[in-house]
């Protein structure tokens, strides 16, 4: 599966959002599991999403893959 190059900058910017979405769909799949309702509003997606632009950074760029 193909990867992106991000700048550390673009890579910063990202992060904030990506965190935030992570939180919105977090609490909607703890209230879905709450009520017994069986759904998958992608947390362990957002999770690596947002780990991946934490990630390590090489000759100044950000590689999530």
């Amino acid at each position: 599966m193909p990867g992106i190059v991000l700048t550390v900058a673009q890579a910063a910017e990202l992060l904030p959002l990506a965190s935030q979405q992570l939180g919105r769909i977090q609490h909607q799949q703890d209230a879905a599991n709450e009520k017994g309702i069986p759904e998958n509003w992608g947390v362990d997606e957002w999770q690596e999403i947002v780990e991946a632009l934490q990630g390590p950074i090489v000759h100044g760029v950000v590689y999530v893959a």
